[in-house]
């Protein structure tokens, strides 16, 4: 039994560090559109959404997850209008490992991982950009995710 656990232990642990160093290209969703939008992507049965929130800020929401034991996201942004950004954990990853890259203007990269899965819907993750002017904004947006046993959710 232990064994199992560790092997399934290692397997989320490389995923979330693949995660964070660019791999995948899962499922994505590109606006052209000058204003800010509501992005989405579907991986699976599940949907990744990006909502607007106040001001400068926005809420990236889970709905329909069934059985995620990890996910990754890429969100690309107008760096020029929105400036640095700041992530949070949101409660839908509750005792997640969670970790968000926000090194590369103009990117932002989120990977959370659970020994637990997670099913329903809820905030993946809160958004704050440090302004909010000029008329660019979210870009795009791109998920990837694996169940418990470390197999891709397509």
């Amino acid at each position: 039994m232990n064994r199992i656990i560790s092997k399934m232990m290692l397997v989320l642990i490389v995923a979330v560090a693949l995660g964070l160093s660019g791999c995948g290209d899962g499922g994505s969703s590109d606006s052209s559109t000058t204003a800010a939008p509501v992005l989405s992507v579907t991986v699976g049965s599940a949907a990744v959404s990006l909502l607007p929130s106040v001001g400068s800020s926005y809420t990236v929401m889970g709905s329909g997850l069934d059985g995620v034991a990890g996910i990754e996201l890429t969100i690309t942004y107008d760096a020029d209008t929105l400036g640095t950004a700041t992530v949070t954990q949101g409660d839908l990853l509750a005792g997640a490992l969670f970790s968000s890259n926000t090194s590369t203007p103009g990117s932002i990269r989120i990977a959370a991982i659970s020994s637990l899965p997670v099913s329903g819907s809820g905030p993946i993750a809160a958004i704050s950009f440090a302004s909010g002017t000029g008329t660019g904004g979210i870009r795009s947006i791109s998920a990837n995710m694996i169940d418990s046993r470390g197999i891709t959710i397509q």
